[in-house]
């Protein structure tokens, strides 16, 4: 989850001549990365994993079936060898995660958000269908259509969750809710990348409170902020973060390329700031992504999380 307008602060730290937009997270200072880390991959996209493929094949013409199952054996045969997911994805057009799951990023260009923020209703049933159009992700899972919706009145730093029973949950108290639908638009894509997280059995994400050892208003700021240093570390928050991210992305910068998933760790300024990298991310046990035993991070998901925010 990004705290409330911050995901806005980061696009400004990763480009400074996106107007009007503050400069910290939370009230922390984050640093800007140079223009030339930045990938240069076409846009921004949900990423999805072999059972979307799957499904979304049987929309496509079967040459471009046999050719795109070809591209995804090459690619586990490239990963195999050890080679870089810049050259896997050059080539294949599908990259391998750090958990070592095949996936491939899909066009966000489609989506739309279909009512004004401010008609939506709290306690009222919603499905995702009834509130944002993607076309391209319902090809890949059809059943997201009637995932339910639900919008909330929380606390201000709260954009949204995705829950354990499937639900996505948005905060009308959200700064964002002010600043228009890109900004609702880009944490339903958080949530949803949660949701297809949870399907593809891809790492997940978490709440950041759960890894404080005491209720949240006896810690110090120093837990707190090693708590969020464990959350942001997740390898299903990095993910939706820099899904969310990367839209807002395209949106202030229509002239640029955005980053790709494949170098986000790397301009994230949150990822920066608290030195997470591909090499330690961790799962939603709290192993890291290569199953290296890590005792502090024991006891805290040993199930699967109640909620992803």
């Amino acid at each position: 989850m990004a705290f409330g307008t911050a995901a806005k602060s980061i696009v400004q730290s990763m480009f400074p001549e996106t107007a009007g937009l503050r400069q910290t997270f939370g009230g922390m200072e984050v640093d800007t990365p140079d223009e030339g880390m930045l990938s240069r991959l076409k846009d921004p996209e949900l990423i999805v994993g072999t059972k979307g493929i799957s499904m979304a094949q049987n929309f496509q013409d079967p040459t471009a079936v046999k050719q795109e199952r070809k591209n995804m054996s090459i690619a586990q045969d490239m990963f195999n060898r050890g080679e870089p997911n810049e050259d896997i994805l050059a080539r294949t057009g599908f990259f391998m995660d750090e958990d070592g799951e095949l996936k491939k990023e899909i066009d966000d260009l489609g989506s739309t958000w279909k009512i004004e923020p401010d008609e939506v209703k709290t306690n009222t049933p919603y499905l995702l269908k009834d509130v944002f159009d993607h076309p391209s992700l319902f090809n890949y899972y059809p059943n997201f259509e009637d995932i339910p919706i639900e919008f909330y009145r929380g606390k201000g730093s709260e954009k949204g969750e995705f829950s354990k029973t499937g639900k996505i949950r948005i905060n009308k108290n959200s700064p964002d809710f002010v600043d228009g639908p890109q900004y609702v638009m880009s944490t339903m894509l958080h949530e949803i990348q949660h949701g297809i997280q949870k399907l593809e059995r891809f790492t997940q994400g978490g709440d950041w409170q759960k890894f404080l050892r005491k209720p949240l208003e006896f810690a110090t700021q120093e837990e707190k902020e090693q708590a969020f240093k464990k959350y942001l570390s997740l390898g299903g928050e990095a993910e939706s973060r820099n899904v969310e991210l990367r839209y807002l992305f395209r949106f202030l910068n229509p002239e640029k390329t955005p980053p790709s998933w494949l170098q986000t760790l790397a301009t994230d300024p949150m990822s920066r700031k608290y030195g997470i990298t591909k090499e330690n991310l961790t799962d939603n046990r709290g192993s890291t992504i290569d199953l290296r035993s890590d005792a502090d991070y024991e006891d805290v998901f040993y199930s699967e999380p109640e909620r992803t925010i």
